[in-house]
């Protein structure tokens, strides 16, 4: 193979980003490649380069290696966030709140890494187009994070950052995004925001004083029926209510001194460790640093009284006030439970 022969990494799906009167052309992965695009990259001189996990032992390693190193960071981070919010949670708070995310992100940005890592090793000496830092977005919370990692334009944020602290220098375009620093989560009040609930919570607050509770049982994205949860409240005088929806449209700006904090938080770090402890800063959502105060506030005026168990399916994924909720009882002995979506 010529490694003098400079060739262009497609990255993207994106085809402005591509340059088709390259010599040699090669995509990144089949993702780069459109079905419904076929007509046109199915006609260029083009190559993809093969993924590094078609061998299921670099799989099986990979997920050890993932394991291990969200072990390491998450108490690391916990500790930062700390110390940005003048608080002392434990380990088993950030697990609940923040863990979710950290595992996507580390999964995520290891596989990425892998990829381009796979194409500087074979092509060396290669051209690309990455995208414009004006054009960055940073979610708010765990279910934008998620959604928006397959999504083009994301992607190609993260291959240009990874790029960006291997060393690499590329021309850079602008791309149009939405930002929006007034996060409605939409998915968060189709389950949590309808009449029915909103009328047990205002009924919890009148059993409040007509019965002296031990201990409130809260659940949320339960999937119980209208029904079912109206008969569950009943039925304990008022103990098991269904979470209300917590208004998180919130007004924020990113606060980059803060974020600061979530530097330099791995030790003994390989190449990707490095590039995960300088680029970590700017990925996490918002919902864990500018605006956390703000919805323990919130937290705390709706839900004053002890907690004794919560319960959900998918909350303990996407549901930032009530992952904040379960983790605030959690540290005060709290039972959690969990069934699984379906």
């Amino acid at each position: 193979m010529n490694f003098q022969q400079k060739v262009f990494l497609a990255t993207t799906a994106l085809e402005d980003f591509w340059d088709t009167s390259a010599s040699r052309l090669v995509f990144l992965g089949n993702w780069c490649r459109r079905f419904s695009r076929r007509e046109i990259w199915s006609s260029l001189n083009a190559e993809v380069l093969q993924s590094p996990w078609t061998d299921e032992l670099e799989r099986q390693k990979a997920h050890l290696y993932i394991d291990n190193l969200y072990n390491c960071v998450l108490p690391n981070l916990g500790n930062a966030i700390n110390d940005i919010h003048g608080v002392k949670y434990s380990t088993k708070f950030w697990r609940i709140v923040i863990g979710p995310w950290l595992r996507w992100y580390i999964t995520v940005m290891y596989d990425r890494y892998s990829v381009l890592r796979s194409a500087i090793e074979k092509y060396r000496n290669f051209n690309t187009i990455g995208l414009s830092k004006s054009s960055f977005i940073t979610p708010y919370d765990t279910y934008e994070f998620v959604n928006k990692v397959t999504d083009d334009i994301y992607n190609l944020q993260i291959y240009t950052q990874l790029l960006h602290e291997l060393g690499f220098t590329y021309s850079k375009k602008e791309i149009k995004t939405v930002k929006k620093n007034n996060y409605n989560n939409s998915w968060h009040k189709i389950f949590t925001n309808n009449f029915l609930i909103k009328s047990i919570a205002g009924l919890h607050r009148v059993s409040t004083l007509l019965w002296n509770h031990k201990g409130l049982i809260i659940h949320v994205n339960s999937y119980f029926s209208g029904m079912r949860q109206l008969s569950l409240f009943f039925r304990t005088y008022g103990r098991i209510l269904p979470m209300q929806h917590i208004n998180d449209d919130h007004v924020y700006t990113i606060d980059y001194n803060n974020r600061e904090k979530v530097k330099n938080i791995i030790s003994n770090k390989n190449e990707f460790e490095s590039l995960l402890d300088n680029i970590l800063f700017s990925f996490i959502p918002c919902c864990f640093i500018e605006t956390f105060q703000e919805t323990n506030e919130i937290l705390n005026k709706y839900y004053s009284g002890k907690i004794k168990m919560l319960f959900s399916s998918t909350g303990w994924y996407f549901n930032e006030p009530f992952k904040q909720l379960a983790g605030n009882a959690a540290e005060n002995g709290a039972t959690l439970i969990a069934t699984q979506h379906g």
